[in-house]
């Protein structure tokens, strides 16, 4: 399960706006484990705000 703590931990350093792709590379560079890179490269392409925008469609996921 991927929770708002785990996307904070690994994503919190990125700078925003951000792509899916950049969202996915960046948790992969950081360690990310899987299940939380899988479900950032699910996400929808688009550009995304924040990190609340990315727990938004994780989180329903």
């Amino acid at each position: 399960m991927v929770t708002p703590t785990a996307i904070s931990k690994y994503l919190s350093d990125l700078s925003f706006p951000a792509t899916r792709d950049e969202l996915v590379e960046h948790g992969e560079e950081h360690g990310a484990p899987e299940e939380l890179t899988g479900a950032l490269a699910a996400l929808p392409d688009g550009l995304y705000e924040s990190l609340a925008d990315v727990w938004a469609i994780v989180g329903g996921v």
